[in-house]
This record gives structure tokens, C-alpha cells and sequence, in this order.
């Protein structure tokens, strides 16, 4: 009852530079950002539970919160044949005032958002290696973060859990055949998640927490696939 729209205002700086050195062309991106959440939407367990045995959630306005940070991003085309991209973000989200999340008075109210780390960055390179033949290399850092674990078959009491990092990386080769005049057939082959960066503290059991997911959405896998294009 009474909820009311979340709004905020948000300033942004931002530095654009490009330059060639030699053949390779390079392009540096660096932002900084700051954001002011007032009413900021938050969610707090209520005593009991539904029909069905089902905890509540309620989504309430808190007492807002600022999210800061800067993002550099970074790229360099060394030839036609291959190109290098990364980039990485450094950021900052607090409540103002520590927000209580579950119905349990023996659990701390926290100020730092959930899910949201405070660093997480990618990189991704294009290499065609002979006529034909293309290699791609990308990968994903996601830096700690704090996740909600309710009680249940993991955990006796609800916590607030502080994850671990996470390097996803992945390889892909591909071959392109030219069939007849106008058919293009590409056939690939990979490994996504070399790593195998993956969760591994997983609820089981009936009164799992079934939100209690994070990270890599995909272990270790390898992949082969097959396209036609005209």
C-alpha cells in the first residue's frame, strides 16, 4: 500500500579518443556515471506464509540509494584479419540506510544491492586465420557479489551470501565452404566456459531455494554446428 515510483537523476561523463599507431587503429573509451535512486524499489519477506506454503515478498520503497562507478573500454583493429575489444567497469551500489530483506530480526539489513558486483568486465578477439578458417575467443569476468539464500534445504537461516568470482571464457573455430554459387556452409566447433567457472553450492531437496542461482548460466560444454546461408 502506498508504493510509489521509483525515480532518479544520473549525470554521466565521458572521454572518446581515437588514434592510429602504424597499421593498428585503436579506439579508448573512458566514463564515469553517478546515479541518485529515490523511493528505490526493495523487497522484504512478510511473517507467514501463503496457501500454498509459499513465502511473500513485498516490494517496498526504501530510503534510496546512489550507484557510481566508471567503464573503460578498449579497442584495437591490428588488420582486417584480426581485432582485439575489452573492457571493465568499476562500480559502486548502496542503499543509503541498510535495508532489511528477510522477516527474520536475527538477520542484518544490508546497504550493499544485491547482485550487482563491483567489478565485471569481457574481452572478445577475431582472428581469420587462413581464408575460410576463423577463430573467435571472448570471455566474461564477473567480480564478487552478494546474493540472497533463503532457508531452507541449504541454510537454517536466510543469509546474505558473498559469491565468488567468475572467468567465462569460450573458443570457437570456424570454417566457411562455398557451395554451388550463392550457398554458403559454415561448420563450427567449440568449448564454451573453458574454465568450467561454474556455481557449485546449489540447493537440492524439496525446501530448496530455487532463486539461489548465480554466475555462468552453463558449466564446461562443447559445441558443433552446422549453417547454411544464401
Amino acid at each position: 500500500p502506498g508504493l510509489k515510483q521509483e525515480s532518479s537523476q544520473s549525470v554521466s561523463i565521458s572521454a572518446d579518443m581515437y588514434r592510429r599507431f602504424g597499421q593498428v587503429q585503436t579506439n579508448l573509451l573512458v566514463e564515469g556515471f553517478f546515479t541518485d535512486l529515490r523511493d528505490v524499489f526493495a523487497l522484504r519477506q512478510l511473517d507467514g506464509l501463503d496457501d500454498n506454503g509459499n513465502a511473500v515478498l513485498e516490494r517496498y520503497n526504501g530510503s534510496g540509494a546512489n550507484v557510481m562507478g566508471v567503464n573503460v573500454e578498449a579497442k584495437a583493429f591490428f588488420s582486417n584479419h584480426f581485432d582485439v575489444q575489452a573492457g571493465v567497469t568499476i562500480q559502486r551500489s548502496r542503499y543509503k540506510k541498510p535495508e532489511s530483506w528477510s522477516d527474520n530480526p536475527e538477520v542484518p539489513a544490508v546497504k550493499k544491492m544485491f547482485r550487482t558486483p563491483d567489478v565485471y568486465g569481457y574481452f572478445t578477439a577475431n582472428w581469420e586465420v587462413v581464408h575460410s578458417l576463423r577463430a573467435t575467443i571472448n570471455g566474461t569476468f564477473t567480480g564478487p557479489m552478494v546474493v540472497q539464500h533463503l532457508a531452507g534445504s541449504g541454510t537454517d537461516i536466510d543469509l546474505a551470501v558473498k559469491t565468488q568470482s567468475f572467468f567465462d571464457a569460450s573458443l570457437k573455430l570456424t570454417y566457411t565452404l562455398r557451395l554451388f554459387n550463392r550457398v554458403n556452409m559454415d561448420i563450427s566447433a567449440g568449448v564454451s566456459n573453458i574454465f568450467n567457472s561454474y556455481q557449485n553450492d546449489f540447493d537440492y531437496g524439496p525446501r530448496r531455494d530455487s532463486g539461489y542461482i548465480y554466475g555462468p548460466t552453463m558449466p564446461r560444454c562443447i559445441n558443433t554446428g552446422i549453417t547454411l546461408s544464401i
